[in-house]
């Protein structure tokens, strides 16, 4: 055979080879791709569950098809029996489906989202907020309106929107008015957020005050989650960092936009799920072995760290209260409950109280709430159990209330409100000194 011959042949083959690999790549990438969209709708539109009981008898859930690891590990049942098994499912069902969005600043924030118990709405100035039960404002009436910040408690996380204290706060507090005969409505606002930090709800309060909101009162309630200098950048920072590279590659193309944009494709993540899960079969680690063999598997805070912790409180604070007292708004500062402080472990289900127990970090907890309760600028919230009832649950799950606890817990900080000292406004916003019209949030893909 000539030389030239065998090229040509050579090349034909090649061709067909190179052909029917591009072929193929495209035909498993749009399979993969169907079945990758057929996944998501079946996880977003679980089939109903068909069983009789959807909580097991120490209070854990079902799986339902719509339960994550958080809710069969932590949940209880037993601490909310009072609303009823199916009342507590859609609950739990709202959650499992509600996203979230990264947000500069401040982390995340919750989109829109309708659901049978549980809703974020948009907000006026398009600041996203969780639904607070608000009696109907009367016509022409005057308003005294409240913002509450504060992380997963008060968000109301594995609560519905009726039992938020939030809500518990907006319905004794109009009940007190009307039965004081007041010429004004009472409306809260509820802008928690899960696993906020100080440092966040102070930019977030800052946020709405600057975009024209103008409430009468802001309460902050915090104690769960400490800013450490670990905390400076929020996280989900790498989150926004990613998304502004994509951006930037969009437009300029380079072999590293090329790279970026293979993670999207079907196979490309097929190939990394097999290869984590042939990993984890074969008990596989090909990251580089860190020497701990002179440190202990957890290491408690030390002193010194917990005295930056009770400074990063105390700063936010004065920050936060400075900041609204320039739009008129004034503040008060909730030291909430926390499960490992003064409450009786044994009321969590079984195994429960060891888990919560099991980072030995109690001294750093002690320490803290310890130097924040000497802080008379705080409504100290964090010994009340005796109050509420020193053998009923209090909490739903590791952290989160009970709505009987919300709504005690709600009542604690009424008591502590007096209407008659707080502005009577007639209109919400001040339009005049508004940089804005109403924020748009660029990020639209939840994680």
């Amino acid at each position: 055979m000539k030389v030239g011959a065998l090229l040509d042949k050579t090349y034909t083959v090649l061709a067909k080879i190179t052909l029917g690999i591009i072929i193929f790549f495209i035909l498993a990438n749009i399979v993969l791709g169907f079945l990758y969209l057929a996944t998501g709708y079946v996880k977003r539109h679980p089939l109903s569950y068909s069983g009789e009981k959807l909580f097991k008898e120490n209070g854990s859930p079902v799986q339902t098809g719509q339960r994550d690891l958080y809710q069969l590990e932590w949940f209880d049942f037993n601490a909310c029996k009072e609303i009823g098994e199916k009342y507590a499912s859609d609950v739990l069902d709202d959650f499992y489906q509600l996203g979230k969005r990264p947000q500069q600043w401040v982390r995340f924030y919750y989109p829109p989202f309708h659901g049978k118990k549980v809703n974020i709405v948009l907000g006026e100035k398009g600041f996203p907020r969780r639904k607070t039960l608000n009696p109907a404002r009367e016509v022409n009436k005057p308003v005294i309106r409240i913002y509450t910040l504060g992380s997963s408690t008060t968000f109301g996380l594995f609560v519905s929107d009726e039992h938020t204290w939030s809500s518990y706060l907006s319905y004794i507090l109009n009940e007190r008015a009307k039965k004081e005969g007041k010429s004004f409505n009472v409306e809260v606002t509820n802008f928690g957020r899960a696993s906020y930090y100080p440092g966040q709800e102070t930019t977030l309060i800052f946020n709405l005050l600057r975009s024209g909101h103008r409430p009468s009162l802001v309460i902050f309630e915090d104690g769960f989650n400490w800013q450490t200098y670990e905390d400076d950048v929020p996280g989900l920072s790498t989150v926004i960092s990613d998304e502004l590279l994509a951006c930037y590659y969009n437009k300029h193309f380079s072999v590293k936009c090329l790279a970026l944009s293979l993670q999207y494709l079907p196979v490309y993540k097929t190939i990394q799920s097999l290869s984590f899960r042939l990993q984890k079969a074969l008990n596989l680690n090909f990251e580089k072995p860190q020497d701990n063999s002179s440190q202990p598997s957890f290491q408690p805070r030390p002193l010194d760290d917990m005295r930056h912790v009770t400074n990063h409180f105390d700063l936010n604070r004065k920050l936060a209260k400075a900041i609204c007292s320039v739009y008129g708004a004034k503040t008060m500062f909730v030291l909430q409950p926390h499960p490992r402080y003064k409450y009786n472990l044994n009321l969590f289900r079984d195994g429960l109280a060891e888990k919560l127990q099991s980072d030995n970090d109690q001294l750093s907890i002690d320490t803290l709430y310890n130097a924040i309760r000497k802080n008379k600028e705080y409504l100290d919230l964090s010994t009340v159990y005796e109050k509420f009832g020193s053998n009923k649950k209090a909490y739903i799950d590791d952290y989160h209330y009970s709505p009987a606890f919300g709504k005690f817990l709600a009542e604690q900080i009424a008591s502590n409100i007096n209407l008659n000292t707080l502005p009577v406004l007639d209109e919400v916003f001040d339009e005049s000194k508004s940089p804005e019209s109403v924020r748009v949030m660029l990020i639209n893909r939840d994680f």
